[in-house]
């Protein structure tokens, strides 16, 4: 399970960088939140 949690959180990562190339800091940041609002949800 670790190998597969980890896998996911480079793929988020990498989806991250490559869309904050692709838009404006601010909708980074708003997407950044939402997964925080839903981390926080899940825990």
């Amino acid at each position: 399970m670790n190998k597969i949690t980890r896998l996911s959180k480079n793929l988020n990562e990498f989806l991250m960088k490559k869309q904050s190339i692709k838009t404006e800091k601010k909708e980074v940041i708003s997407l950044g939140s939402v997964n925080k609002m839903l981390a926080g949800q899940i825990n």
